[in-house]
């Protein structure tokens, strides 16, 4: 670590950089580091909330949603006290910004694999494997789950926040209905029943599932199932990764779906995908509503 004298000269230089360009990106990394470096926490956490409150406004989330944004990456980023969830307006803007490159860097350099676990795994339940199911597609994004689902659907709808994704999502031509919505209020206004929900990916960004869940139970017809995959806890009931996404743990996952009325028939360990270079380790769950 740096001499003491050369801290505070540091430390100067950059409270000076600030005072010119309050938003200079170097200045409010350098600043918070240093801050850091010398255990006061409290002091770089102004600077690393700017920092994250640039970021969610280049991800074009609205004004008014900024903060709340910026305090959820800032609660990932320090262990902070989480919120129950991710907020949807940074949700969504996130997506949207993703969406062009979304496909290639999750096949590509993440080696992601949901869909096709989820489509394996539905296969071995024995279920009617031939256009007879109706399918909700949750979170569906650019339409990766719904091309492994398309051959078992009589009806294949998807919903997601982010319009960006959703049009990717329509260019595949295999969705009956596609709905720009937050998940929760989608299913909660929903009339149809679905025999078959699918959610790949969806619950990285849900803290407390229960709320999920239970909206979930409304649209799945009698028999039906609910298929999903998680991030794995080894820890807490569920808690928000340096990622900005949410991991859970198995009993947890399994008391939320008996209050909500499913049964568990399968909570399975699997690799989701890669993260730099390193195996991503989650659950694959299939819910059963009797």
């Amino acid at each position: 670590m740096a001499p003491g004298g050369d801290r505070r000269k540091a430390e100067h230089a950059y409270r000076e950089l600030l005072d010119a360009l309050p938003d200079n990106t170097a200045a409010l990394k350098g600043l918070a580091h240093l801050l850091s470096l010398q255990g006061r926490n409290d002091a770089a956490a102004p600077y690393r909330r700017r920092l994250w409150q640039l970021h969610v406004h280049a991800l074009g989330v609205p004004d008014v949603a900024e903060a709340g944004a910026a305090e959820f990456l800032l609660a990932a980023e320090t262990g902070g006290t989480p919120p129950e969830r991710a907020p949807a307006a940074y949700v969504e803007g996130l997506f949207d910004s993703y969406a062009a490159t979304f496909d290639e860097h999750l096949l590509g350099q993440l080696h992601y694999a949901v869909p096709q676990l989820l489509a394996r795994r539905f296969i071995a339940l024995g279920l009617p494997s031939d256009d007879r199911l109706d399918i909700l597609d949750i979170g569906c994004g650019s339409g990766l789950a719904g091309v492994q689902f398309e051959r078992h659907a009589r009806r294949l709808d998807g919903v997601d926040l982010s319009q960006n994704m959703l049009d990717l999502a329509r260019g595949r031509g295999i969705y009956d209905g596609l709905y720009k919505a937050e998940v929760v209020e989608h299913l909660c206004q929903c009339d149809r029943r679905y025999d078959l929900v699918v959610a790949a990916d969806v619950l990285a960004y849900f803290g407390d599932v229960q709320p999920l869940m239970d909206a979930v139970h409304k649209v799945v017809a009698d028999d039906g199932h609910f298929l999903f995959t998680v991030e794995k806890s080894d820890e807490a009931d569920f808690r928000l990764s340096a990622s900005g996404r949410y991991r859970h743990a198995a009993r947890y996952l399994v008391r939320c779906a008996d209050v909500a009325g499913f049964a568990c028939k399968v909570c399975d360990e699997a690799v989701l995908r890669e993260q730099h270079g390193m195996p991503v380790p989650g659950y694959m769950v299939v819910l059963h509503k009797p």
